[in-house]
C-alpha cells in the first residue's frame, strides 16, 4: 500500500480534529500531543490535508444541518414549558427539565414580576424559506454544470452553421 493510502495514525487524527476546531496547527499539535515544530510538516502532508479538507466539508454541513434544526425548533417549537414558567409564582423545582429554548431573553422587572422574551418565529420562518431557496438554486447549479460536464463536445462543423 503507498503512503498516501495509508490510514492516519489516531495521533493524526487528532491533530486534524484539533486543527478544524482551533483553527491553528501550533495549538493543534500540542492538543494532539506532538511538538509545535511539527505542526507545519503535518499541515502540509497530503494524507493529513485530505483529511481535514473532508473533515472541514463534514462539519459546514453539520453546522448547516444544526442551525436548519434550531431555526426549525424556533419557528414551530411548543412553548407550553415557557408558558407554565411565566405564570409560576417561583422557580420551579424541575427547571433543568423544561424546554425553554425559544426563549432569547428574561429579566426581572422592578415591580417583582418576571419579563419572558421568546424568539421571533416569523424572523425563523423567513431564514427557513431562504435557506431552502439558497439550497434549491445551489442544486440547480450542481445539475446545471453536471449536465455541461456530461454533454458530448460538438463537432467542428456546428459553430459555422449557427453563427
Amino acid at each position: 500500500m503507498a503512503e498516501n493510502e495509508q490510514e492516519l495514525s489516531l495521533q493524526e487524527k487528532l491533530f486534524c480534529c484539533f486543527y478544524v476546531e482551533l483553527s491553528n496547527p501550533l495549538d493543534a499539535a500540542v492538543a494532539a500531543g506532538y511538538k509545535s515544530s511539527e505542526a507545519f510538516s503535518l499541515l502540509f502532508e497530503p494524507r493529513i490535508k485530505r483529511f481535514i479538507k473532508k473533515s472541514l466539508k463534514n462539519r459546514e454541513k453539520l453546522m448547516k444541518e444544526g442551525a436548519k434544526a434550531a431555526l426549525m425548533r424556533l419557528a414551530f417549537g411548543r412553548t407550553n414549558d415557557i408558558a407554565a414558567l411565566a405564570f409560576s409564582e417561583e422557580i420551579p423545582k424541575d427547571i433543568d427539565a423544561l424546554d425553554l429554548f425559544c426563549i432569547s431573553e428574561i429579566k426581572k422587572v422592578k415591580g417583582g414580576g418576571v419579563e419572558i422574551k421568546l424568539a421571533d418565529r416569523l424572523e425563523a420562518i423567513k431564514m427557513l424559506c431562504e435557506l431552502e431557496e439558497k439550497s434549491k438554486s445551489s442544486d440547480k447549479t450542481d445539475s446545471f454544470f453536471d449536465a455541461l460536464k456530461n454533454t458530448p463536445p460538438s463537432p467542428a462543423g456546428d459553430d459555422a452553421e449557427n453563427g
